[in-house]
């Protein structure tokens, strides 16, 4: 891959500004193409669109609002409370109100839901229109653009109509003259681009990472770092094996990028599962310095090899290169 995309203050707080702000993309050094995030996020803070009171609660759930003895289809009457999958309010100021018969104005109007996702696909790509014309009479290029980013979980998990809002949003993009494409489109002419220096930032916390290195999560850091340093190394070592050797690089190189996921930092320090994301990151690391080990001894356990690779199926493309040196 020769593009990334950045947070908005990556490309506006570089060395070198860049001339035409986040409206087209950028190049680093090494010719990797860059894109800001657009800084109008319509979709997260207190006044997005997801909190319009049309939209389904997704924190509401009935194992958690209706009484006990309503509950015994679901679970024997006096266990622990828990989520059923089955959620009818709309989003509300009122709270949890027991029984959920004694909120009946609070109830979720799928109609009404649906019709809402439709204004407001419309309405952002209102605003969007706007900021691209007023940005092409500012910039000499014959197209302006703008990089829309978003969580994928906000579709569906946090957003129950989230998919939907999207769909009107790619269907409804041609009545405004707005042509929606991927990064590959906007990048072929990467030499051509300007080069910067991009500043630090991080797609979590405020821009900058921060929920990634905190007291909690901090010491996986290191471990990470040192491991990935190793994989360079032996793709140095072996830079063309096949056979048992390459399949043991693979696994090492799945390993890595298994430890490399920010998501178990993100878990650890929201407090979501903490006890498994730190288990799981232990496994991958334990397992990469066991294929290190490995190597270094020229000892392969096949067994072992073939039953990890049966338990991680993730990334079958792998091919242990990738983390090679630029030459």
């Amino acid at each position: 891959m020769d593009y990334t995309v950045l947070d908005s203050q990556s490309l506006l707080f570089s060395e070198t500004q860049p001339v035409n702000g986040l409206f087209t993309p950028a190049r680093c050094s090494n010719s990797l193409v860059v894109f800001g995030r657009d800084t109008d996020n319509q979709l997260s803070g207190d006044s997005s669109i997801l909190t319009h009171r049309a939209y389904r609660d997704q924190g509401r759930d009935i194992g958690f609002e209706l009484t006990p003895d309503k509950l015994q289809v679901f679970y024997d009457q006096g266990s622990e409370r828990q989520p059923t999958g089955y959620r009818y309010w709309r989003k509300s100021d009122r709270g949890n109100v027991f029984p959920c018969d004694e909120a009946l104005d609070d109830l979720y109007d799928p109609e009404a839901a649906l019709s809402q996702a439709e204004t407001d696909a419309a309405e952002f790509l209102e605003k969007k229109n706007a900021r691209l014309a007023a940005a092409a009479k500012l910039i000499d290029v014959p197209d302006v653009s703008l990089v829309c980013s978003y969580k994928a979980n906000t579709f569906g998990q946090i957003w129950y109509e989230g998919m939907y809002w999207l769909e009107q949003v790619i269907r409804k993009a041609a009545d405004f003259d707005i042509r929606i494409t991927g990064f590959g489109n906007l990048r072929d002419n990467g030499y051509k681009l300007q080069k910067i220096n991009p500043y630090p930032s991080a797609a979590y916390g405020a821009g900058y990472g921060e929920d990634l290195l905190d007291s909690s999560n901090g010491w996986m850091l290191r471990y990470v770092r040192k491991a990935s340093e190793r994989m360079v190394e032996l793709t140095g070592f072996f830079p063309d094996d096949t056979g048992l050797k390459a399949r043991l690089l693979n696994l090492g190189a799945k390993e890595l990028m298994l430890a490399q996921s920010s998501e178990w930092a993100k878990m650890i320090h929201e407090g979501t599962g903490p006890e498994y994301a730190g288990e799981r990151f232990r496994e991958s690391i334990l397992a990469f310095t066991r294929v290190f080990d490995s190597l270094g001894s020229n000892t392969v356990s096949t067994e072992w090899l073939t039953s990890l690779e049966h338990e991680h199926p993730i990334f079958p493309w792998m091919n242990y290169r990738i983390f090679s040196r630029k030459k």
